[in-house]
């Protein structure tokens, strides 16, 4: 267990100090501005500007541009404000954008990228109380994530909700949800308990199906009725077309954090 503990710490350690930044690549909508400040304040991080787009590969090339005004009356609004043109600035860095977030759950990803969709909220405000949702299932995709949760919980004294839907399994007459889960959905269940136990970090675990909705709603839903403020998933490595945190940015208002 200690070894596990090293390596845990370790790798939470890593994830705080990986992630410098907060980047703006345009503002299609006001909230998208107010709220990247106040997470920048929260996490104490600077905000930059990306401005870069023709280093971008062919298929990101229809990522919202910054025009020249708008990075004017950006840098105006916020004094000593650092513009970045490469690519590689964005690695290290959360990208607030409604529209990137939507790209980026799709097909072609390459970029290894954190894109948080603030949807239609316009604040993280730092002296409320938290909850961050990660859904959870598969331990490869949900490890994905977790490094960023666990630092942000960390930094804001937030409790974790760990959410997961299952599908009624025929064979089982249990009542209780835990019992239909299915192997690999029991395998991350233990390791949250463990890993949460090794860093004392607030949580609860949700089991529950929302079968025959989608699991994107359910998702959805949870998040309002448990007062979630943030979102944390990840896109499968296998995903070519769609995925369910794709799904999940249509059917919720919640602000959602994307590790592609």
């Amino acid at each position: 267990m200690t070894d596990f503990h090293t390596a845990t710490q370790k790798m939470l350690t890593e994830m705080q100090t990986a992630i410098q930044m907060i980047t703006l690549l345009s503002i299609r909508k006001p909230g998208e501005l107010k709220y990247a400040r106040s997470m920048a304040s929260t996490l104490n991080l600077p905000i930059s500007l990306f401005t870069g787009n023709n280093e971008l590969p062919n298929e990101a090339k229809n990522w919202p541009d910054l025009s020249a005004m708008q990075s004017q009356r950006l840098q105006m609004a916020l004094p000593g404000i650092q513009v970045i043109s490469s690519l590689d600035h964005l690695h290290g860095s959360i990208i607030i954008s409604n529209s990137v977030a939507r790209k980026e759950t799709g097909g072609h990803r390459d970029r290894n990228l954190i894109v948080l969709a603030p949807q239609d909220e316009s604040g993280f405000d730092p002296h409320e109380k938290k909850k961050i949702m990660i859904p959870f299932g598969r331990l490869d995709t949900f490890l994905k994530c977790l490094p960023l949760a666990l630092a942000i919980a960390k930094q804001t004294d937030s409790t974790l909700v760990f959410f997961h839907t299952t599908r009624p399994e025929p064979t089982c007459s249990s009542n209780d949800w835990h019992d239909h889960m299915v192997a690999n959905a029991r395998e991350t269940e233990s390791f949250i308990v463990t890993i949460c136990s090794e860093l004392n970090i607030n949580h609860e675990i949700i089991i529950t199906s929302v079968y025959p909705k989608v699991i994107a709603e359910g998702v959805a839903e949870a998040a309002l009725q448990n007062g979630c403020h943030l979102i944390i998933m990840a896109v499968a490595d296998e995903v070519v077309f769609g995925s369910h945190t794709e799904q999940v940015l249509n059917y919720s208002p919640t602000p959602t954090l994307i590790v592609v």
